[in-house]
């Protein structure tokens, strides 16, 4: 039995710290696959075959991620599943390994003109090591396992808390919100470049910051609990109150007006996420607002 108040014994407790962690290194892969995806579009897809296996491998560590999730929060996955799971990654692995061979010299290059300018084969190469290694050790007990539904030693528990729909809004929220949060946290470095319009500044961190809030208090939330529900509902209403103030602000603060700030905080994604960045939020919030209704209805509905 774990004891709670032992973190070497408490699963509960491991679990999520594991899962916090790796949330975090992923935050910033995704943020650089979108990026990529970005500069791909806007050479309109002259450089596609550099581009894709760093796509490709920045973003698997997601999926990983969301393996781990639904492992953790949801269900097992079946044996079949992770089999299957483990071949279609590594043709993947492969498949970026051969794009990364072709253009073997290009990475190569870039690497040694400089190191952070993301042509870097390094840090691809170590990605595909770590992720392959992750295969093996899924197929291997996969294999070996009699029963159908794959054990994982680190998730010795699972919570079976979450319907379908409620994962599959979790898994979309959360490569949205992983996205924004990634630009919260890189965006907080440039305070001396926008000192011209602290309150702009403040409301456009706040604006991408919302979306992660959101699924954290969607993850949070107990929907048998009379007080996780309020809070779930004052997360709501903060978002209304905050797409109006967002709206009249970009209507009517210069930073805004005149785009001074926008570029400065939007970086590499400032030429086709203005203002198509701010429209992929309000649409998150929008559809976030819509589910706390929904959900507080069902709520009230289902307590009478």
């Amino acid at each position: 039995m774990n004891n709670r108040n032992s973190y070497v014994q408490n699963d509960v407790l491991n679990n999520l710290v594991l899962f916090v962690t790796l949330f975090v290194i992923n935050l910033f892969l995704l943020y650089s696959g979108i990026i990529n995806i970005i500069g791909l579009i806007t050479d309109e897809f002259e450089s596609l075959f550099i581009q894709l296996p760093k796509i490709i491998l920045y973003f698997l560590p997601s999926v990983y991620l969301m393996l781990y999730f639904k492992n953790l929060y949801y269900k097992r996955i079946s044996k079949i599943g992770a089999i299957v799971f483990t071949i279609v990654t590594t043709i993947l692995l492969a498949f970026s390994l051969f794009l990364m061979i072709q253009n073997f010299r290009y990475f190569v290059n870039n690497y040694f003109s400089s190191y952070f300018n993301s042509y870097t084969p390094l840090d691809l190469i170590l990605l595909i090591v770590i992720l392959l290694s992750i295969n093996i050790v899924i197929f291997v007990k996969a294999i070996k396992m009699k029963k159908d539904n794959y054990s994982d030693p680190l998730n010795p528990g699972t919570f079976s808390v979450y319907t379908k729909r409620r994962l599959v809004f979790i898994l979309i929220i959360g490569v949205f919100s992983s996205f924004y949060l990634g630009l919260f946290v890189l965006d907080l470095s440039l305070i001396s470049d926008v000192t011209r319009y602290p309150l702009e500044y403040v409301i456009f961190l706040g604006y991408i910051l919302l979306p992660f809030i959101n699924l954290i208090f969607y993850l949070m939330v107990d929907f048998t609990k009379k007080k996780s529900v309020i809070a779930y509902g004052i997360i709501g209403i903060i978002d209304v109150l905050y797409l109006i103030i967002f709206v009249f602000s970009l209507n009517s603060l210069e930073g805004f007006i005149y785009g001074t700030l926008n570029q400065a905080l939007l970086l590499a994604t400032y030429a086709i996420s203005l203002p198509i960045s701010y429209a992929v939020v309000g649409l998150i919030l929008c559809v976030s607002i819509i589910s706390v209704i929904l959900n507080i209805k069902k709520f009230i509905k289902t307590n009478k």
